[in-house]
């Protein structure tokens, strides 16, 4: 084998998903963890690369990616696309919806050491905890017993995202 062979069979085997492709978007290599997550059977081909920045799109499928420009000689620009599966994506989301949660779980407890005035505090860290969730409404219900001895709730607190 000669070193283009050994460097080809190497990326060839590698277990992240890439592909590279010319600067038009025609795909001139594509490994075969590649090929397996977005079903690739061509040899050639184009994918979208301009569309979306940050995705790549495969025969209507769209994939988050990071797309780095190889070295060129003279004016051909090629580039190296590192695909990510869903599974992948919706961990880097929600990763990020879990700090955004965190931050505001933050805010609502610094808002609830710091005001003296327990409704007000209440109210705003509800709204810190609803928009930092990215809900539309959040509640707080007291629980409680019935002189006959009934469990029962009743809302107490509440707050509601506005237009």
């Amino acid at each position: 084998m000669n070193p283009e062979q050994i460097y080809q069979s190497a990326l060839y085997a590698l277990p992240q998903a890439m592909c590279i492709c010319d600067g038009g978007g025609r795909v001139l290599f594509m490994n075969s963890a590649a090929r397996s997550l977005t079903g690739w059977q061509e040899e050639s081909g184009l994918v979208d690369m301009i569309k979306t920045p940050g995705r790549l799109e495969f025969g209507g499928r769209s994939y988050l990616c990071t797309l780095s420009q190889l070295q060129d000689e003279g004016d051909t620009k090629s580039f190296l696309a590192i695909l990510r599966s869903p599974d992948e994506e919706n961990a880097i989301y929600d990763r990020s919806r879990e700090a955004r949660i965190l931050a505001g779980a933050a805010l609502a407890t610094n808002q609830l050491l710091i005001t003296e005035e327990m409704d007000l505090a209440l109210n705003q860290s509800l709204e810190f905890l609803g928009c930092s969730s990215n809900v539309d409404r959040v509640y707080i219900f007291t629980n409680y017993d019935t002189d006959d001895g009934d469990h029962r709730c009743k809302l107490s607190y509440d707050w509601t995202r506005t237009a």
